[in-house]
């Protein structure tokens, strides 16, 4: 009898332990939503110019990256500015922080 009460002790504790991880609360992943496309990449680098009152001309490059999506734009052509060709390089985030990088 001591036995059958030490095995289902044992077998309460296990199942009341169960419960206990069956509620606790999911894992946060670092993208709670859906990875954006590339159309929503460049629905929130439009966003990001019109915040920041820039243009910077067509995108003519996205780059799918792991955490989210690099765009390239190139302004139109001008031979009397300097340089004659901007290129500019947006970083957008999963999450839709927006990242300018600079190239000098």
């Amino acid at each position: 009898m001591r036995s059958f009460l030490k095995c289902l002790a044992v077998g309460v504790v296990g199942v009341g332990l169960s419960a206990v991880g069956g509620c606790s609360s999911p894992q946060v992943t670092r993208y709670p939503v859906a990875a954006l496309t590339d159309y929503e990449a460049a629905r929130v680098a439009d966003a990001y110019q019109a915040r920041h009152n820039v243009d910077y001309g067509v995108p003519v490059r996205i780059e799918k990256l792991d955490w989210g999506y690099k765009l390239s734009y190139e302004s139109a052509f001008d031979r009397r500015a300097v340089p004659p060709k901007e290129v500019h390089v947006l970083a957008v985030d999963h999450d839709g922080a927006v990242m300018e990088w600079a190239l000098r």
